[in-house]
């Protein structure tokens, strides 16, 4: 029968949940669905042939790709577990029909629902998967549409699905660097961070990137510098930043620093 879901305490046929009124959608991601024998035909349109992104220009109501979850702007990504990019674009089309059972993999951008009027942003050209630079200067007039300027020639695209958009490049690059910062302070979460005086740590040697012991003497002139006396070198003082010290690990506190 057909996938169903549970919905405000009853069961519902994914295949009757529409865009207007509550989309079946399946989270961000790569995800498989299983075509399984006596199906015959997929239910949906491909953009374009391999070796480039497959991308899913539609999706037939009811049949097996709608009722799969799939949706217009995912984009193909294996076929029984080898790479559409290594699939010969001659023999694609037998391969979908022709194997049964088959699993299909595909991949969902990010969900864009967070554009907002103004933002810059890229829409793919689903038959080249190219993206072009655009505005969104409208949202709607459905959930999961909006409406773009594109920057090349000002070309006005209205109802333009939310799955085909993606943040432009700066926000993009903007969102990995912060994603690059919170790894790098869970990772060094217990290591960093405001120290006491008399505390063990240990001091940073910038142009080798070995560690010295060290205890912490006091806070330094200056904001973000503490005042250091080094335990190895002749137990010499010196103000440094914070960012160039952390705090001992346990199994050196074990060591003679006296």
């Amino acid at each position: 029968g057909d996938p169903r879901v549970l919905l405000d305490g009853g069961e519902h046929p994914v295949c009757m949940l529409r865009d207007d009124v509550l989309p079946f959608r399946k989270a961000s991601g790569q995800y498989s669905a299983i075509v399984d024998e006596g199906t015959e035909r997929l239910g949906l349109a491909f953009a374009a042939l391999p070796p480039g992104p497959i991308f899913v220009r539609s999706v037939v109501p009811g049949g097996w790709a709608d009722n799969a979850g799939v949706l217009p702007g995912d984009e193909l990504s294996e076929i029984a577990g080898q790479p559409v990019t290594d699939v010969p674009a001659e023999g694609f089309d037998e391969r979908l029909r022709a194997t049964r059972p088959l699993e299909l993999s595909f991949f969902r951008a990010e969900d864009s629902g967070l554009f907002y009027v103004g933002e810059e942003a890229e829409v793919v050209v689903l038959d080249t998967g190219q993206w072009l630079p655009c505005t969104v200067f409208a949202l709607g007039p459905k959930p999961g549409l909006c409406s773009i300027r594109l920057h090349a020639g000002g070309l006005e695209r209205k109802a333009v699905r939310l799955q085909y958009l993606r943040p432009a490049v700066g926000r993009r690059a903007r969102e990995a660097a912060e994603k690059v910062a919170e790894d790098e302070q869970e990772q060094d979460e217990g290591l960093l961070g405001s120290f006491q005086s008399g505390e063990l740590a240990e001091v940073v040697v910038l142009d080798t990137g070995h560690w010295l012991p060290c205890r912490v003497v006091g806070a330094g002139g200056t904001p973000g510098t503490w005042t250091i006396r080094l335990l190895s070198v002749d137990h010499e003082q010196a103000s440094v930043e914070e960012r160039h010290l952390r705090r001992m690990p346990d199994h050196a506190k074990d060591e003679d620093h006296e």
